[in-house]
């Protein structure tokens, strides 16, 4: 499996700049800016294939490579919560050709989501000068609009932005700096994608 590419980035955010003056408890315009700026941090901090959850938050479309077709017929996805998947590949002469959409089931179990290929399908032949013989370009993301994101996420997200803004500089006073209870990492437990 190659590193997954993203083709549309979610429409908006999953917390408004109105949350996060809320939550903040400010109520003039002059660090607007500002805050955009820590709520897209916030958020690439959490979502996508780089992001410590190791999944979409809000709906987006990413498309994954592999180096072909394996023996077991299922091609794993990069995220769980995959809501729409197409199939294409680079046949023996090179030219690019779309799966069959009832060639194939997606599929998910406790790792996440994957693609099956059906046994009646003969797998076709591939063009073996490209690394990428096989793309799957997929839409996953927890959620479709902000307003459904889960709770403890936006929240987490209003607890780092309202942490990058009270405390601008990377250090501390030891002395005074401590952990909230039900913080972080709390939040974000239930919804991280687990190692196995």
């Amino acid at each position: 499996m190659l590193k997954p590419r993203l083709v549309t980035p979610p429409s908006g955010s999953p917390v408004s700049l109105d949350e996060v003056k809320q939550h903040l408890n400010v109520d003039f315009t002059d660090d607007d800016a500002k805050l955009e700026i820590y709520i897209m941090a916030a958020t690439e901090y959490l979502d996508g294939w780089s992001g410590i959850l190791g999944r979409c938050i809000l709906s987006q479309q990413w498309a994954q490579g592999f180096y072909g077709f394996c023996d077991s017929r299922a091609l794993r996805l990069p995220f769980p919560d995959v809501t729409a998947v197409a199939v294409s590949y680079y046949d023996a002469a090179g030219a690019a050709q779309v799966l069959p959409p009832e060639s194939y089931e997606l599929l998910a179990d406790g790792i996440g989501s994957f693609i099956q290929i059906k046994r009646q399908f003969s797998l076709p032949a591939l063009d073996c000068d490209r690394a990428e013989k096989v793309t799957a370009t997929l839409t996953a993301g927890m959620s479709a609009t902000p307003d459904k994101v889960p709770k403890p996420i936006k929240q987490a997200i209003l607890l780092l932005v309202g942490s990058w803004y009270e405390n601008r500089e990377t250090a501390s006073n030891a002395a005074t700096f401590s952990a909230l209870p039900m913080g972080f990492d709390a939040l974000i437990a239930a919804y991280k994608i687990k190692e196995f």
